[in-house]
């Protein structure tokens, strides 16, 4: 759950603009994140009650950040504890116009979401080659999970974690045994 607030007090903190006066559509954030209406309720009654937020609208479905949410956010964001969130990954491109080159660097954090695209990556890597090898799979089945795979992969390639498609897949690949397992792996990112 502390994932899922961080999530969402991030993408209202990135809307805001540093703005406490800017109204933001925290149900659109929902959406974004895959998250269904009481599990978005939760989190922003949560974030509400401890002053990050305040809510404009019923069940904070137009929010706007505090003061406090911000400077919790910046302290976060700088690789600080802060009361409510742990020091997280922050990425930077820098664009370098005299040479066309992007510059990428990065802070070391207690959670890295580039390390979980990399082992679903590595997952959906075997379940493709066991797909592939696995003759008993009818070809609509394989549709079906090539198409959600590649809508995982589109988020991945964004840094998004899809939990809802990686739950569709597990929930596909279940019940065949050559990958069934595979999907078990999959599941630590739901």
């Amino acid at each position: 759950m502390n994932k899922l607030r961080f999530d969402i007090m991030k993408r209202i903190f990135e809307i805001s603009e540093f703005n406490t006066s800017k109204n933001i559509d925290t149900e659109a954030i929902g959406q974004e994140l895959e998250l269904d209406y009481e599990t978005r309720t939760i989190i922003l009654r949560y974030l509400r009650d401890e002053g990050l937020i305040k809510f404009l609208g019923e069940n904070g479905i137009i929010s706007r950040i505090t003061h406090k949410g911000i400077s919790e956010m910046e302290k976060s964001i700088k690789n600080e504890p802060s009361e409510h969130f742990q020091p997280q990954t922050v990425i930077y491109n820098l664009y370098n116009s005299s040479n066309n080159n992007i510059i990428t660097s990065s802070k070391n954090s207690n959670i890295n979401i580039s390390d979980d695209i990399i082992k679903i990556k590595e997952i959906m890597g075997s379940i493709e080659s066991k797909i592939r090898e696995d003759k008993n799979i009818d070809d609509l089945r394989k549709k079906n999970i090539a198409d959600i795979m590649e809508e995982i992969k589109n988020n991945l390639n964004n840094n998004k974690i899809p939990k809802f498609s990686i739950k569709n897949l597990i929930d596909i690949i279940g019940s065949i045994s050559s990958i069934a397992g595979l999907g078990i792996s999959l599941s630590q990112f739901l």
